[in-house]
């Protein structure tokens, strides 16, 4: 069942997913350098949706960069399309549109047939690739994960990884299918970020982390919402780099 904390675009929920997952895209595609970028986003839902409180979402971003400046980056991207009366990007949008100027490569997971369908035709009408649109994350272990040419070896490159793992809809119990997900796609040298949001009224343990990443080595807690992220070791500290000034709390040792 949809929560309704979440339901509307452009809730405080949204806004600390979203500061995040911006900065995070943003460090996933400048690492995409003998690889692909890959993005997966384990409920995608949409790329885009209409507003239902503009005022409201800047009032709630005014108060946020008050206190945290590194919001900036996702406040121009909303804002601007905001200004052109143009839809507010959902993750998928936000995600997408940072790295589809990269060689980039996505996976989109939907359960919900129609809804997966309207996202298959936004995808297109943007202008961006949907490699894969699966029903469950379980898919995504048939999947050959992409790989680059290394121009040192005469084999293949890791590139490096970006997940959203929104468990608003289902907890904590959707963990261990996305995990293992994650884990397939995975590599010793993938360069790996996972953004973990979870809506719940009390701060639960995180779950270990899926092979070969640490963490979570950052968290946020802003009930009732929960954020965490996990990296892969090259990325700890870079991916700690783009948090600062977000309002989170590191844990570099996971």
């Amino acid at each position: 069942m949809t929560d309704e904390r979440t339901s509307n675009a452009g809730n405080y929920g949204d806004i600390l997913k979203h500061g995040a997952l911006v900065r995070l895209a943003q460090l996933a595609a400048k690492r995409a350098i003998r690889g692909p970028v890959t993005y997966i986003d384990t409920h995608a839902r949409c790329v885009h949706r209409s507003w239902d409180n503009p005022l409201k979402w800047k009032q709630r971003i005014n108060a946020k960069l008050g206190r945290h400046s590194a919001y900036t980056e996702y406040v121009r991207k909303e804002k601007e399309r905001l200004d052109e009366d143009e839809p507010y990007l959902c993750s998928v949008g936000l995600a997408l549109d940072i790295i589809s100027d990269r060689n980039y490569y996505s996976v989109l997971n939907e359960p919900d047939e129609e809804v997966r369908f309207e996202l298959q035709q936004q995808v297109r009408r943007a202008g961006y690739r949907a490699d894969y649109v699966l029903e469950d994350v379980s898919e995504m272990e048939d999947i050959e994960p992409p790989r680059g040419e290394d121009e040192d070896e005469d084999d293949h490159a890791a590139g490096s990884h970006l997940v959203m793992a929104d468990l608003a809809d289902h907890g904590l119990d959707a963990w261990d299918g996305i995990s293992e997900g994650v884990s397939h796609f995975t590599e010793s040298e993938t360069e790996g970020i996972v953004e973990v949001f979870h809506v719940d009224e009390d701060a639960s343990d995180w779950p270990d982390s899926p092979t070969h990443y640490n963490g979570p080595i950052a968290t946020l807690h802003d009930k009732p919402y929960h954020l965490a992220v996990y990296a892969t070791d090259p990325m700890v500290d870079r991916t700690i780099d783009q948090l600062q000034n977000l309002g989170w709390d590191f844990h570099p040792e996971g």
